[in-house]
């Protein structure tokens, strides 16, 4: 085995170790029940929050989808992938503290569904949910273990397995409160990490002159050429701009299903604490997705982008620089996935322990605490080994991605409606979710990415049409319940 990827494993390793010692640690210091394994509710400050929340979100995909966006959509497209990504982030300053507020001892957003609409929706949102969150978590580990096997040659079974199980060492005995603590510290390496990386990268191009006259040179041929101009560093490059507006309507919808999120809307020691932490958090994301995408915009500018091959465009650029530099991008992507997977893991269990209700836990804490907190740590592990062996098998999980983001956007209009509006009952909810999927069904690729309807494939109309179907279905049936007894949200707080 060559030197560099000995040292590789080892760095890897004594890293992974670390966070996993320390997290053990950190949940030792107080009591751990089950309440602190899955709420961890009214206990984290700004700053704690604000890295969580980041660290999060930006999960080991980061080193490959936005510089592939990047290598073919352009600034447009990557600047679309980053405020698709800090939206709803941004979205949950209001609708997180309006959840606080109305269900103040909930534990996640299927919980409040079913209390809100019922039962069907309520079930159907946490199925979403999952599959949208263990979708997110094999890709987490797939991209890693690609990584690391493109650049070492290590199986991607091992790497999968290693990083995964350094992660339960904490997580499964820890819960939320290790999640949240260990987020902090991956993600005051994450920032230098990234500024280090990305500053060797623009060095080696030729300093921020490589940066700034191609952001000139795309200025001036959209202002002479419009949306025909074809320049990746063009801001109204007409293929970028609409890949962007895509992602803004999916990963948005997509976000607002993500468990993780909502549990650090109940973890933030008060309101006030959230929306701080929500706003900046959001406000830092957008600059990450950014830098990460300009990467592949220098690869494909260079001709490092090979056919069938845009995902790696990130590593055939890092491949020009120093041996050195490679190494620090294989730990970034370490801490990036530890970083998102404990939160994934922990955010599938919670929803699985306790859909009942909305409020069930609460319960079951008070009767068979134990026992529940016992089954929440086997779920954790469990899930992290099913994840593993499908992350073994290399899948792309794009399409079922794009799955995901297609329901999402048709059912998240009617879900964060249901915070304000209290005349539109369980039926309307479902219908209009319904109705949103099947308009936006008509324009969806299939697997092969053509068209089965006869009408355009294409992603950008089959998320606006899902979105638009669905949020006027549900404004009019809102509408329509004028003069009928609404929902009393203020039930949502009695538990």
């Amino acid at each position: 085995m060559e030197s560099h990827v000995v040292l590789t494993i080892v760095l890897s390793g004594v890293l992974g170790l670390a966070f996993a010692a320390l997290g053990i640690f950190h949940s030792r210091r107080g009591r751990l029940d089950f309440e602190a394994f899955i709420s961890y509710r009214n206990s984290t400050g700004t700053g704690i929050a604000v890295a969580s929340i980041v660290a999060s979100i930006a999960g080991a995909w980061i080193l490959f989808s936005p510089a592939e966006t990047g290598s073919w959509a352009g600034i447009s497209g990557v600047v679309g992938y980053g405020v698709g990504q800090g939206l709803p982030i941004l979205v949950l300053v209001v609708v997180g503290a309006r959840l606080r507020r109305i269900m103040p001892e909930g534990y996640s957003f299927s919980g409040f569904i079913e209390r809100r609409y019922g039962p069907v929706m309520g079930r159907f949102t946490a199925v979403l949910m999952i599959f949208y969150m263990f979708t997110f978590l094999t890709a987490e580990l797939t991209g890693i273990a690609e990584a690391f096997f493109l650049t070492t040659r290590l199986p991607l079974a091992a790497t999968a397995a290693g990083i995964m199980a350094l992660t339960l060492v904490y997580t499964a005995y820890g819960g939320l409160r290790s999640s949240i603590f260990t987020d902090f510290l991956q993600f005051a390496l994450v920032i230098p990490l990234l500024l280090v990386i990305f500053i060797v990268t623009l060095v080696q191009m030729g300093g921020a002159g490589a940066l700034a006259a191609p952001l000139q040179a795309g200025a001036a041929e959209a202002g002479a050429a419009g949306t025909g101009a074809t320049n990746l560093w063009n801001p109204v490059f007409r293929p970028g701009v609409e890949f962007a507006v895509s992602l803004v309507i999916a990963v948005t919808a997509a976000n607002i299903f993500h468990q993780g999120f909502w549990q650090r809307v109940y973890a933030c020691r008060d309101s006030g604490v959230m929306r701080r932490s929500f706003l900046i958090g959001g406000l830092i994301t957008i600059p990450i997705i950014v830098v990460m995408g300009l990467f592949g915009i220098f690869a494909a500018e260079r001709g490092l982008v090979a056919e069938g091959e845009a995902s790696t465009a990130l590593f055939a650029l890092l491949l020009e620089l120093p041996a050195w530099v490679i190494l620090l991008a294989l730990l970034f992507g370490l801490v990036l996935v530890m970083s998102s997977a404990d939160t994934l893991v922990n955010g599938i269990v919670s929803i699985l322990v306790t859909q009942r209700g909305g409020t069930g836990a609460s319960t079951t804490t008070q009767a068979g605490g134990g026992r529940t907190l016992l089954r929440s740590r086997v779920l954790t592990v469990a899930i992290a080994a099913l994840a593993v062996v499908i992350a073994s098998r290399g899948y792309s999980v794009l399409y079922l991605f794009l799955v995901a983001d297609l329901v999402c956007s048709a059912v998240m209009f009617p879900a964060l409606f249901g915070l304000y509006a209290a005349r539109i009952t369980g039926v309307g909810a479902l219908v209009a979710s319904a109705a949103g999927l099947a308009a936006g069904a008509l324009f969806f690729p299939t697997p092969g990415f053509t068209s089965w309807s006869g009408l355009p494939a294409n992603t950008l109309y089959a998320f606006a049409a899902a979105l638009v179907v669905s949020t006027v279905l549900s404004v009019t049936f809102d509408q329509a319940g004028r003069g009928r007894k609404g929902f009393s949200f203020e039930t949502l707080s009695r538990g």
